[in-house]
């Protein structure tokens, strides 16, 4: 099955979290809604992580969507880094420095989520679906992305 459209992407991500929540599986990664509401992270740390969210996302979903739906991703995810790169230079950081600070930031986050679905699955579980990282985050990003 091939998805084609943003909707179909959201429903796929939202059927996916149906299945009951498991421990977590690797690293230390705590749900975005917790570390927010820590206050240990400045704003922009949503885009970066929520862009890792949809690249990981979309890679860990292969064949099950299409190259178009893959690039839509990819475009969810270079607006959230916006975003970042954005709330980065409201702090005083100059666009070149907030843009290497965010690629970097997005990129080490896109490398945890996906050591987070190779361990899953390295413990026959499904790759993301049962994660409980997963699932806050995929709430929390379909929230944002939504403006929520």
């Amino acid at each position: 099955m091939r998805l084609k459209t943003r909707s179909a992407l959201a429903l796929v991500v939202a059927t996916l979290v149906v299945s009951p929540a498991v421990g977590q599986t690797s690293g230390d990664m705590r749900p975005l809604r917790e570390v927010i509401g820590d206050g240990d992270q400045p704003a922009s740390y949503i885009g970066t992580r929520c862009a890792a969210f949809f690249v990981a996302t979309s890679e860990a979903m292969g064949d099950l969507i299409d190259a178009e739906m893959a690039q839509e991703a990819q475009g969810i995810a270079r607006a959230f880094l916006g975003s970042a790169i954005g709330s980065m230079q409201a702090r005083g950081m100059s666009q070149e420095d907030a843009d290497a600070a965010a690629r970097e930031e997005a990129g080490d986050l896109t490398a945890a989520y996906e050591a987070r679905f190779a361990a899953n699955r390295a413990a026959g579980d499904p790759a993301f679906s049962a994660d409980p990282v997963f699932i806050a985050d995929n709430a929390d990003c379909l929230a944002a992305l939504n403006g929520e």
